[in-house]
């Protein structure tokens, strides 16, 4: 004889139903339907090839519930971009980007400004703005120096050149340039310290040579004493010498000539005793 199932108590046409066929006992058939309920309440279906615009719209606004799953929009869908970057990230508005604090920098706020404003309109998380920001800052750090160092280098080769006539050369250039129809970007970079030994030998000539009266002016606004060059106190001594030749220490203009002499050797060799 069979052994009974619990089924057969059961009317015959649910005896093979879903959920029951399988169950061990009423009380598993019971668990299992309870547990399907459940799934049912918390389950999306996907539309089918024949399900309205309206099936669509519900189901992907139940997925968008859920966190860490959006939508990808279509190219033309501004809306729906705007949608996705903001669960990416995105701030509404610039407020939502911070600038970041590196040491020794400081941001420009025009400059901070105008990083936020291109951000928002890139699209950018606020994550990404914190990365493109510091790199743009490192930049502009390595930029400073760099340019720092040039200007050094340009100041020391301008004073190698000319030694002790540097003072009074750039103060005449510095009143040439007041006077004269220069362009603004030379002034400029005669200001700075930004030209080129070249472009500054070319302007002391130009200088020189202009007709008007040009009055020497130090970066103080003063007149600075008259000096020489290197290269035109070498030139003066032998001039002197020849001078001083066949003169008698008692001659009047012997000892003035005689301090001139050491002071064109002092000029013409720094540092050094004449």
């Amino acid at each position: 004889m069979a052994e009974e199932k619990w089924q057969d108590t059961l009317p015959e046409a649910l005896r093979d139903a879903p959920y029951l066929a399988k169950a061990e006992s009423a009380e598993d058939a019971v668990a299992k339907l309870v547990h399907a309920a459940k799934l049912v309440g918390t389950s999306v279906r996907i539309p089918g090839a024949d399900a309205s615009e309206e099936d669509r719209a519900a189901f992907f606004a139940k997925l968008t519930e859920v966190d860490g799953v959006a939508q990808l929009p279509l190219s033309d869908d501004a809306e729906g971009l705007k949608s996705l970057m903001a669960k990416l990230g995105t701030p509404e508005d610039v407020a939502g980007y911070k600038l970041p604090e590196l040491e020794d920098f400081k941001w420009d706020e025009a400059q901070g400004d105008n990083l936020r404003r291109y951000a928002l309109e890139a699209g950018m998380t606020a994550k990404q703005f914190a990365a493109f920001a510091t790199n743009v800052a490192k930049q502009e750090q390595e930029t400073g120096i760099t340019a720092e160092t040039a200007l050094s280098a340009l100041r020391q080769g301008l004073r190698a050149d000319w030694g002790e006539a540097l003072d009074e050369r750039t103060a005449l250039i510095r009143g040439y340039l007041q006077l004269s129809d220069a362009p603004e970007t030379l002034i400029a970079g005669f200001k700075d310290n930004k030209l080129p030994l070249e472009t500054m030998n070319w302007l002391y000539e130009v200088a020189k040579q202009f007709k008007g009266d040009v009055t020497p002016i130090s970066a103080d606004g003063k007149s600075p004493t008259p000096t020489m060059t290197i290269q035109e106190a070498y030139e003066a001594i032998p001039v002197l010498l020849k001078d001083m030749t066949g003169m008698r220490e008692t001659d009047p203009r012997y000892k003035g000539m005689q301090q001139k002499l050491v002071e064109l050797h002092r000029l013409a060799k720094p540092g050094e005793a004449a």
